[in-house]
């Protein structure tokens, strides 16, 4: 007689996969099933079985050796055909199953009793079934119920494994997703950080000469006439601003603190004299300047030399500090980014002078932020001037560090000196000028 097949197999096939469960290693859940139906049913034999599509496969098993038989063979391929357990008093005298090998040979059964495994879709994967080697009779109510408990348990622990396994799955693919993010984002990053890199450095080989040649411009527009050549130079300076903007935004956009210019205002270029503050004296002021850039030193020093200044230039920190303890000068203009001695080192050590030096005002001449150029203020530094430095913003500064200095000084009180109280050594300025 052919073996019944249920008429959703392939649902019921389907299904049974999804389990991840055929073939698998004995786990202990399904052991104690297969235990405890043998124990309330007093059988030698007790399983847990799952039909495949071409054989049945015990997922636990008490009584027997074996881990499957032929589907053709299983008293199980008749239980999942009801949603109600499948009994057979006795298999030799059931025209079904009287010429089966299971009957005739080892395990040599002669009564089943089979409660199926229904999933939540309906479909029957397997039963939980208890045989014995003795006819017996119908079972008992009582005990049909105790058989499909153990078969609602049994598909419980079935369907709560599988939920554990989706959830394992979820975890892995996730864990995946994020390592495949990390490598993702650890790729973005390196090209992020080859693309500021790119920008930190073509900024700053356009920064250098763009300095200089504004700067240059500027110094140019204040000695010519206004006539066309002057009106050149302030084309010229203009394109040069934009120039400068658009290296400055390209920082910005990468999110790279370079220490840009961040220019305040807009500064003139035109035929005005820069007129200093009438409260400074007409008399010869002397201006130490302190940067390691030989364009910046000469710069400063036109500006300076403009206005009808003395100055003295050096090269670093630590000759600016020896040419002010030569000296009282009455002003410094001072460069944060030096060899040898820093700016902010050179200017607290030239502050804890025993001279009057000490006391003058010193100008930080740097790139900086806004909040950068604050903490410079409470440092010590009299104010800033940012770089490129123009000589309007240069001498409004030069004019407001002076005139305060001026108004502090009491009516009466002897001035210092332009050469300070003794004679002046002209060594550092000597060494920054070779």
């Amino acid at each position: 007689m052919p073996t019944p097949l249920p008429e959703n197999e392939a649902l019921r096939l389907a299904k049974l996969r999804t389990f991840e469960i055929l073939h698998t290693a004995p786990e202990d859940a399904f052991d104690h099933i297969a235990a405890l139906a043998q124990s309330i049913f007093r059988v030698p034999i007790a399983l847990v079985s799952l039909v495949d599509e071409d054989c049945q496969w015990f997922k636990a098993r008490v009584g027997v050796d074996v881990e499957q038989t032929p589907r053709e063979h299983a008293f199980c391929a008749y239980a999942i055909m009801s949603y109600t357990p499948f009994v057979i008093p006795d298999a030799a005298r059931d025209d079904r199953f009287r010429a089966n090998p299971l009957v005739l040979g080892p395990p040599h059964v002669r009564f089943y009793a089979g409660a199926p495994l229904v999933a939540a879709n309906g479909v029957r994967l397997g039963t939980v079934c208890v045989l014995d080697r003795a006819p017996r009779s119908h079972l008992t109510s009582l005990e049909i119920a105790q058989l499909q408990r153990l078969a609602a348990l049994t598909m419980h622990i079935l369907e709560t494994r599988r939920a554990g396994l989706f959830a394992l799955r979820n975890v892995a693919e996730r864990k995946r997703a994020e390592a495949e993010l990390g490598r993702a984002l650890a790729r973005e990053r390196s090209a992020v950080e080859s693309r500021d890199r790119l920008l930190a450095s073509v900024g700053r080989e356009m920064r250098i000469p763009l300095n200089s040649m504004m700067r240059s411009i500027a110094l140019s527009r204040r000695t010519e006439a206004e006539d066309a050549s002057s009106r050149l130079l302030d084309e010229a300076l203009e394109f040069a601003v934009v120039l400068r903007n658009l290296v400055d935004g390209l920082f910005e956009a990468a999110n790279i603190d370079a220490r840009h210019f961040q220019p305040s205002c807009v500064f003139g270029v035109g035929n005005d004299a820069i007129i200093v503050s009438e409260a400074i004296e007409t008399r010869n002021i002397s201006v130490l300047i302190a940067d390691d850039n030989a364009t910046s030193r000469f710069i400063l020093e036109k500006i300076v030399s403009g206005l009808g200044w003395e100055s003295c230039a050096v090269e670093d920190g630590a000759l600016a500090l020896e040419a002010a303890r030569q000296r009282d000068f009455d002003v410094i203009l001072m460069d944060l980014q030096m060899p040898v001695l820093g700016g902010v080192e050179a200017m607290q050590h030239i502050r804890a002078l025993k001279s009057d030096v000490a006391l003058a005002p010193i100008i930080a001449i740097s790139e900086a932020s806004p909040d950068q150029q604050e903490v410079l203020l409470q440092q010590g530094f009299s104010a800033f001037v940012p770089k490129p430095v123009f000589p309007d913003l240069l001498v409004a500064a030069l004019s407001e560090v002076v005139s305060a200095k001026a108004a502090a000084t009491p009516a009466g009180a002897p001035r210092l000196a332009a050469n300070g109280g003794g004679q002046p050594n002209d060594r550092p300025c000597k060494e920054a000028a070779t």
